[in-house]
């Protein structure tokens, strides 16, 4: 929703002139998600089933790290070719003292630079400051 919306205040600027504030929230994916309505039940059956019994087995209590791993797992196992070099980029992450994977940029503004500056980190590892730079993550 974020992306729709910062591209249609590009496309208006770019024919239209001026400048745009764009606000976006879960809610209105969320609102966009109940206004489309369940999938069938037929579908909804064979969603279940593709999922790993350790995924269905969490709940809204568990940590948010046990839940992203676990998910992450199940799709590695099921989408293996989703985290190859195409869609995925090496960064050492100091949070983690080791060599993870980010997802790429989707697409390219020229003028922009669009992507990360600091790779992934463990829940909690950074202090209570707006510093969004550190020169201990690389690229590699």
């Amino acid at each position: 929703m974020s992306a729709t919306t910062a591209l249609i205040g590009i496309f208006n600027r770019t024919f239209h002139g001026g400048s745009y504030h764009i606000c976006t929230f879960l809610l209105q994916k969320d609102l966009l998600l109940f206004r489309d309505g369940l999938y069938s039940p037929s579908i909804q059956k064979r969603l279940h089933f593709s999922l790993a019994p350790e995924f269905l087995a969490l709940r809204n209590s568990n940590n948010p790290d046990q839940i992203s791993g676990t998910a992450l797992r199940m799709m590695k196992e099921q989408f293996p070719r989703l985290f190859d070099e195409k869609y995925c980029e090496r960064w050492w992450s100091e949070g983690y003292g080791k060599e993870v994977k980010l997802v790429k940029p989707v697409l390219e503004i020229e003028g922009f630079d669009i992507g990360f500056n600091r790779a992934s980190r463990p829940n909690g590892s950074d202090g209570a400051n707006w510093e969004l730079v550190t020169k201990r993550d690389k690229r590699l």
